[in-house]
């Protein structure tokens, strides 16, 4: 059975800081996913990112419409989930993000993210929002069926090109 709890920054730091930087390279373009994933974590641990990463959770936690949450099967932490919400400038309209929603690799592909999405929603629309929106990168083929079958469309479109001369960075990354 799975439930969630509020996230404790102190209590919850490692489990955290393991999906935040799994949905990372999950988010990456599949050109850039050239070392493994174990690879890409400990590079990543040694950068200014999981500190942003926890300043940017913890400060948003000051905003009483943030969910952030830890999602359990029994005691077991499965997923992370982090909302937050915005005002339109100039009007009443709140907006609702995203940032985070990441499932446990061993735990993927269980439905349990399309679970904590429809909760997201919910959880959007009990606070006011007039829309959600959730990013990844458009080869994660999982996260695209999974917003797909819960009425997700997309929004926006980024583009991006690999610079002639630069290849060698991406070999050696």
């Amino acid at each position: 059975m799975l439930t969630q709890r509020q996230i404790n920054i102190d209590k919850d730091r490692g489990f955290l800081l393991d999906l935040y930087c799994l949905r990372d390279w999950e988010d990456l373009p599949s050109w850039a996913r050239n070392p493994s994933y174990h690879q890409y974590r400990e590079g990543w641990l040694r950068t200014s990112q999981p500190a942003l990463f926890l300043s940017d959770l913890k400060e948003s936690l000051d905003d009483e419409r943030t969910v952030a949450e830890v999602w359990l099967e029994g005691e077991t932490p499965v997923g992370f989930l982090w909302l937050v919400l915005s005002d339109f400038e100039g009007s009443r309209l709140i907006f609702a993000e995203i940032r985070a929603l990441v499932v446990a690799i061993a735990h993927q592909r269980r439905g349990i993210g399309g679970l904590m999405l429809q909760h997201a929603e919910a959880e959007a629309g009990r606070l006011g929002a007039v829309s959600i929106r959730s990013e990844m990168a458009t080869d994660n083929e999982a996260a695209r069926a999974m917003h797909g079958k819960q009425g997700f469309k997309v929004a926006t479109y980024q583009y991006e090109k690999i610079l002639t001369g630069n290849e060698q960075a991406l070999v050696s990354a």
